[in-house]
């Protein structure tokens, strides 16, 4: 006797025009990163659970009022999401001046510090931010 097939609904999200499947459980990051999307982190670490303090991934929601941070925010169905908007980017260069003003010097490439320093940098010449507040 074989086992009753489970039919399972197909969740999908908009995600930058694009409808794309998801797995409940699964975050907006998650389902960005499997898409190639770019959505920039300084806290994401795969082996942790995500807390979302950097900030940097936030995404706009249609509907809602601020931009959430994708890491920590669920998947719905049916939910449409910008992961690039102006008002993300500007918020995304906002965060990374106020986290280089507080490191002023530091923002070089250092190997003592790893990937971090790289990763930092890089983000800051991608939005542009001004190391100074």
């Amino acid at each position: 006797m074989s086992s009753p097939k489970i039919k399972q609904r197909c969740n999908t999200v908009k995600l930058d025009g694009e409808t794309v499947t998801f797995t409940e459980g699964e975050t907006i990051y998650e389902v960005a990163k499997r898409q190639q999307k770019n959505i920039p982190t300084l806290c994401y670490d795969p082996r942790l659970k995500p807390f979302g303090s950097c900030r940097l991934c936030v995404v706009d929601l249609e509907g809602v009022r601020n931009p959430v941070a994708s890491c920590t925010t669920l998947v719905t169905p049916e939910i449409v999401v910008s992961t690039s908007s102006e008002r993300v980017n500007k918020y995304r260069k906002i965060l990374l001046e106020m986290v280089t003003s507080e490191n002023r010097g530091r923002l070089d490439v250092d190997s003592l510090r790893g990937y971090a320093s790289q990763e930092l940098k890089v983000l800051v010449d991608q939005y542009q931010s001004r190391t100074e507040r």
